[in-house]
């Protein structure tokens, strides 16, 4: 018998729910993904050097032709897994029809994902910091909006990779931090605006305008933060991208003529050429009372042409 006024028995909403996912990752556009076939090998370089010397190339009648000499030598890689998994109890497989059981599903698989892509995030902001071939602080940070100059210091850190590598930079990264400084400051508003106009412009300015300014291909943003407080504590909150804007060349996807700062050797795992992520669903463990989903995937982060990497630091404090 029902007793009382409550017929609604509660369930969760299917179009809302408090998660807390963050922007997207931008891992994948730092450095070129290079898909490999073996999880450990090899890759050629070819030194700069002997390739931009000129030769004496004047050839008398009757004579052969003066031989050219190219330096070669290579480097090795190898790409360990980054996996991690989640529990569906037996409660949840129970209490749930087959849509929930899949929306279950995928919910711990994106909250996998989530993990993993800050994880990868961090390693490649630690790389790029790390690795660039050179450096130097801005003489004012961006945010002095009276003695700062954004301008200069990024071409000085633009011209300082293509004397040094004869490549010029094709792409900026740093953390919304810094980004919130630059796309607010006077002299990059105006110069969006009006190169002729010095004064009087308003308006923030787009990422596709600071790359115009720069002749750059792409100005990246990392917008991820990560949750450097212990399990248990209260949440601290800190930018994965330092304070620094980085300046460097890297072409979109692998190549053969041209070098890149890095590169992220990803190998299939087993799964098949051009597998990026692998998810795999093992038995239910009576035990345990649950079924344990796994994401992973195998790559290898490598600079592997310093010298095309230029670090302006202590960009925005």
């Amino acid at each position: 018998m029902i007793s009382g006024g409550r017929l609604h028995i509660d369930r969760p909403l299917s179009n809302f729910a408090v998660d807390f996912r963050p922007h997207q990752s931008i891992a994948d556009s730092v450095l070129p993904i290079i898909p490999v076939e073996h999880q450990s090998d090899v890759y050629t370089i070819f030194d700069q050097a002997p390739q931009w010397r000129p030769e004496v190339d004047l050839r008398a009648p009757g004579t052969q032709a003066r031989a050219i000499r190219l330096t070669v030598s290579s480097a090795s890689y190898h790409a360990p897994n980054f996996e991690l998994g989640a529990d569906v109890t037996r409660e949840e497989l129970a209490d749930a029809d087959v849509l929930q059981r899949a929306k279950l599903e995928q919910g711990r698989v994106g909250a996998v994902r989530l993990k993993l892509d800050i994880s990868r995030e961090i390693r490649l902001a630690q790389l790029m910091h790390a690795s660039c071939g050179s450096r130097t602080a801005v003489a004012s940070a961006w945010n002095d909006a009276t003695n700062s100059d954004p301008i200069a210091d990024i071409n000085i850190g633009i011209n300082n990779v293509l004397f040094a590598t004869g490549f010029r930079p094709n792409k900026a990264l740093m953390s919304l931090r810094v980004w919130n400084q630059l796309r607010k400051h006077n002299t990059i508003i105006n110069k969006a605006v009006n190169p002729n106009v010095t004064g009087g412009a308003t308006g923030y300015v787009t990422r596709q305008a600071v790359a115009s300014i720069f002749e750059l291909d792409e100005v990246l943003v990392g917008e991820l933060f990560q949750n450097t407080a212990q399990e248990g504590l209260a949440q601290t909150l800190a930018d994965v991208w330092s304070n620094s804007c980085l300046l460097y060349y890297a072409p979109s996807g692998p190549t053969m003529d041209q070098p890149t700062f890095g590169a992220q050797f990803r190998w299939h795992g087993g799964m098949g050429a051009g597998t990026q992520y692998y998810v795999e669903r093992h038995p239910y463990e009576s035990k345990r009372g649950a079924q344990f989903l796994t994401l992973g995937y195998y790559q290898a982060e490598l600079a592997v042409f310093s010298a095309c990497g230029f670090a302006l630091t202590a960009a925005a404090t």
